[in-house]
């Protein structure tokens, strides 16, 4: 699916000196609206920061392209995420939710 969108996506990884995947995200612009996607932190390496320090970098490396609007979706029971973008300046637009057909 993100090979065919309109908009390119870029994906960052941070790893562990052996190797392991510590932490990705992607973003994407398109115009002035920057858009962070799948934020992951391996769960062994929750709690140190790197998902911060990787939102940052990616915040950094939309604005010098003219990236100046943030926006991401989290699930509203996703508190540990919830935390880390409200440090970043997040806060909620709307909320939203997936209908689905009864059982």
């Amino acid at each position: 699916m993100l090979q065919h969108s309109p908009v390119p996506y870029r994906g960052w990884v941070l790893r562990a000196a052996d190797g392991k995947v510590l932490a990705c995200a992607q973003f994407a612009i398109e115009s002035d609206l920057v858009g962070l996607y799948d934020v992951f932190t391996r769960p062994q390496a929750r709690g140190e920061g790197l998902a911060s320090l990787l939102c940052k970098r990616l915040l950094s490396l939309a604005a010098n392209e003219g990236g100046h609007v943030a926006y991401l979706q989290v699930e509203g029971d996703n508190h540990a995420a919830r935390r880390i973008y409200q440090r970043l300046g997040f806060a909620d637009a709307y909320s939203y939710h997936y209908r689905q057909p009864p059982d």
